[in-house]
């Protein structure tokens, strides 16, 4: 029985490595098409040998039954199939691209579907192995409470018969034999009574019942020690159980939770690339019909298709550069920076748009915080804060940019405006993509996200802080260099005031 639980928990094993497998396997793919390079092929290649390993490992389970021969040469082709889905998976995302195109996007999450099938049709056949190895293993529990039954009736039938022996010879020896007959029936009474420990009972000499009590001994040693085996197995299986059926939900709920974003982000392309296009295609038929109508085709005309075109082109390189960023393939070129200087430098480049709102930017750098990063991604860090601070302020808005060291010596830089700032619930969603906080603005909803992957990939963390009526704070964190001096050459840095007109 022991034997047959470990095969069962050790197919149900295999089998869930190679659900594992599979799904590392379907994320690599999918993300070498996304994000292509040598870090992404080397995830890629790790999870196919891992998805290898596994599928080896459940064709190599023994086999007892015809079932699980047919069910070995099943789960070899669906293995087959899957792989071979997924060594191609450049072509099922162009695929999907060309049914988006052609027909939508219900079309192109039909498509996924459809080219998905084996990956989901060896899912199903390895969720209902575990399920039957589940259930299999509830069968034998139930096969060792039987057994455990079996015996207590054992020790009762016993009980009786000693009674019945007792009762026959009790006329014949009461007087000699009573005070053994007294142990003996003792002895048995302890067996027959449910959770109590069976008493040995303690008789010396040569007689019939001295070797009676020996050999109730012996009975009541071995009914300890297969109570006990038993206690083990069924504790070895309720724990098997639990830890199956945990381990089956968790996968279950990363499943639906990657479907459900697959789902939105989708959603969410579909509805920000709407209305670019459509204008794109509106203003297209204005020229045509003009070109048709006089002969040649009105400057605004061109002038907003080419608008829009480059709003599309800026959209799609943030998704690409959010994409590359939270997959962990974003390449950066690393150098030693002076973080209060960069910052004034990109501060100077809004100067023309704080001065056209007659706002004004103060800034309060710390001179020699050198931070290890990328400058286009750093200043494109900074950029975005103060952006984001002009396009959600009134008129007459006060900036203020800052840049100090905490106890722990990490940089932490901010961008503080007194806007009319944003409520509790709003905040907590402002890093998501496509989210816009604080009204109307013309802005991708892209920004904050990409400030958010662009620190963390720095190794450091992005935090947004408001009350509503009460201005907005975006604060950067980075690790800071601490073995250089404390001032870069030209790292000089100032408190100053920017305002309309300097």
């Amino acid at each position: 029985m022991v034997e047959e639980a470990a095969r069962i928990h050790q197919r149900t094993q295999a089998y869930s490595r190679l659900q594992v497998a599979a799904d590392e396997l379907q994320r690599a793919a999918y993300a070498a098409v996304r994000v292509q390079g040598p870090t992404q092929e080397k995830i890629l290649s790790s999870a196919r040998s891992e998805y290898d390993a596994a599928l080896a490992g459940v064709l190599r389970l023994p086999v007892q039954n015809e079932r699980e021969n047919a069910l070995r040469d099943k789960v070899g082709h669906q293995g087959n199939a899957v792989r071979a889905l997924f060594s191609s998976a450049g072509q099922v995302v162009s695929a999907v691209d060309r049914s988006w195109q052609d027909a939508g996007s219900n079309a192109a999450l039909q498509e996924v579907d459809r080219l998905s099938a084996p990956y989901f049709v060896l899912v199903n056949t390895i969720t209902e192995e575990i399920r039957l190895g589940d259930r299999e293993l509830r069968a034998a529990t139930d096969r060792a409470g039987a057994l455990r039954t079996s015996l207590a009736l054992v020790g009762v039938i016993g009980f009786f018969l000693s009674a019945m022996f007792a009762g026959l010879s009790l006329m014949l020896v009461l007087t000699r034999l009573s005070p053994g007959l007294k142990a003996l029936e003792d002895g048995v009474r302890s067996v027959g009574q449910e959770g109590a420990q069976p008493e040995k009972i303690a008789m010396h000499g040569h007689d019939e019942l001295a070797r009676l009590a020996g050999a109730f001994n012996v009975m009541t040693d071995r009914l300890q020690a297969q109570q006990a085996e038993l206690r083990n197995i069924s504790s070895g299986l309720e724990r098997a159980v639990s830890e199956r059926t945990a381990e089956l939900a968790r996968v279950h709920h990363e499943l639906e939770d990657q479907d459900r974003k697959r789902r939105e982000f989708i959603a969410e392309i579909s509805h920000e690339l709407r209305t670019p296009i459509a204008i794109i295609r509106g203003e297209t038929q204005v020229a045509q019909r003009a070109l048709c109508n006089s002969g040649h085709v009105p400057p605004a005309a061109l002038e907003r298709i080419l608008a829009q075109t480059r709003h599309l082109g800026r959209l799609v390189n943030d998704l690409f550069l959010l994409a590359k960023a939270e997959a962990g393939g974003l390449e950066l070129h690393r150098e030693r920076l002076d973080l209060g200087q960069l910052a004034a430098e990109v501060a100077t480049d809004f100067d023309p748009i704080i001065a056209a709102k007659n706002g004004t930017c103060r800034q309060s750098l710390a001179p020699g915080v050198v931070v290890d990063a990328d400058r286009d991604r750093l200043r494109q860090i900074v950029a975005a804060l103060l952006d984001n601070a002009l396009r959600h302020t009134q008129p007459g808005v006060s900036i203020e940019l800052t840049l100090d060291l905490d106890n722990e010596g990490k940089a932490i830089l901010a961008v503080r405006d007194d806007g009319p700032g944003v409520d509790e619930e709003t905040l907590a969603r402002l890093f998501s993509r496509f989210q816009r906080g604080r009204g109307n603005s013309d802005g991708s909803g892209l920004g904050l996200s990409i400030v958010k992957a662009l620190a963390e990939a720095h190794g450091g963390k992005a935090v947004l802080r408001s009350q509503f009526g009460q201005g907005f704070e975006a604060t950067i964190t980075l690790q800071s260099v601490r073995d250089l001096p404390a001032r870069l050459p030209g790292s000089e840095s100032v408190e100053n005031v920017q305002s309309a007109g300097r």
